[in-house]
């Protein structure tokens, strides 16, 4: 019961880390505080069209929209700002940026390129009208869909391409979502009223879903890989991986644009493009959580944590912390040896200490820190790892 509460206070009162940013296609981007279930503030005063958390979880990148389309913005994410920005060739479109330190993937004209985000400096790869773009987990690949190709880009070295052909019909530019660990993808196609099962390691189609009579555009996986949700008007129905079988449906009063779950809890997040809002579920029992406005026609969420596709429920960590409640001080035990940072964040997101070791353990002193809940997140060797809750008494 202790440690539900606790994880309960952490989920209520912590918005840094666990918050995502929408882009919005009419006028700013919305903050949006992720625990609490609400809007925070508007960022920017122009056009955005998409919007991706960064490798270390402390900023988003937004591309810029019809007069400044060319633009790529920088947003820290802990005082929800415009930090700086950089000017590209062509018109901008999708992005993801959560998996390599200092880089950013784009969709630009007829090309992917590969954005130094430190140096902004850049180098592309043509394909064939890249529309939606995503990281595979696990892999230096970035996964591209356009129309009813996939264009898997390869980065190890010099970028380089594959292709996976879904159909001979064209306009199937619906995002890939991965599973957990990265050895499968699912891609809705609506021409053919299909959801394919594909093998990341195989580059090949291994199965389909059957979706026929609803065609679908927006889908996503469950964190446990056990289910894949798939968005129509006002619907969101609820197919078994196992199976192949419709198993549930969820009915929105609001037309459901896109899907997200959340990178550490079990939750799906539904976009509202045309309601200017933004809807959450519970998973377990599909059941809604909380809806909310944030204006500005929305079109995409990106999580500071991490993107789809790497999701799990939150309840395991590599990382162990204890006491908790703490008082004087907390010890952190890692799973390996290495160079870890702790940086503790207040219920507030302001960073309040950070501590770096090169042992498997360390301890922090909380004694100039004030009661109260706090968030620690851990990176090894600069790599954004884990994230534990605990409070201050």
């Amino acid at each position: 019961m202790r440690n539900t509460l606790l994880g309960f206070l952490f989920l209520t009162a912590f918005a840094a880390n666990a918050q995502p940013m929408l882009s919005n296609g009419f006028g700013s981007l919305a903050a949006i505080n992720g625990a609490g279930y609400q809007k925070t503030t508007n960022i920017g005063t122009g056009n955005f069209g998409n919007v991706t958390g960064s490798y270390d979880g402390t900023k988003f990148f937004a591309s810029g929209a019809n007069t400044t389309a060319n633009k790529v913005y920088y947003v820290d994410a802990a005082t929800n700002s415009i930090t700086d920005s950089l000017t590209l060739p062509s018109n901008g479109g999708d992005i993801a940026g959560y998996k390599e330190a200092n880089t950013l993937f784009m969709n630009r004209g007829t090309a992917m390129y590969r954005i130094n985000t430190a140096t902004k400096t850049y180098d592309s790869i043509v394909i064939g009208s890249p529309f939606r773009i995503e990281e595979r987990p696990n892999s230096k690949e970035v996964w591209v869909a356009a129309d009813s190709m996939i264009y898997v880009v390869n980065y190890v070295s010099a970028l380089s391409t594959n292709t996976i052909d879904l159909t001979s019909n064209k306009f199937d530019n619906a995002d890939v979502r991965f599973v957990k660990g990265g050895s499968i993808a699912y891609k809705a196609a609506n021409s053919t009223k299909k959801i394919y099962k594909i093998d990341c390691n195989a580059k090949t189609v291994a199965d389909s879903i059957d979706t026929a009579p609803y065609g679908f555009a927006a889908v996503e996986v469950s964190a446990d890989s056990s289910k894949v949700y798939a968005a129509s008007s006002n619907k969101i129905y609820v197919y078994s991986t196992a199976t192949k079988a419709l198993v549930d449906s969820i009915t929105s009063n609001k037309q459901v644009m896109n899907l997200y779950m959340h990178p550490t809890r079990a939750e799906l997040w539904a976009v509202h493009h045309f309601a200017d809002s933004v809807s959450v579920y519970n998973t377990t029992n599909n059941a809604i959580i909380a809806s909310f406005d944030i204006g500005n026609d929305p079109f995409f969420l990106a999580f500071a944590t991490a993107s789809s596709g790497i999701s799990s429920t939150g309840a395991v960590h590599r990382t162990l912390l204890y006491p908790n409640p703490a008082n004087t001080a907390v010890h952190l035990s890692f799973s390996k040896i290495a160079k870890h940072t702790v940086v503790i964040y207040n219920n507030a997101g302001i960073k309040v200490t950070e501590q770096t070791t090169v042992d498997k353990q360390c301890s922090i002193d909380l004694r100039n820190l004030p009661a109260g809940s706090y968030y620690t997140a851990i990176f090894d060797d600069g790599k954004y790892v884990d994230s534990v809750p605990f409070v201050k008494y």
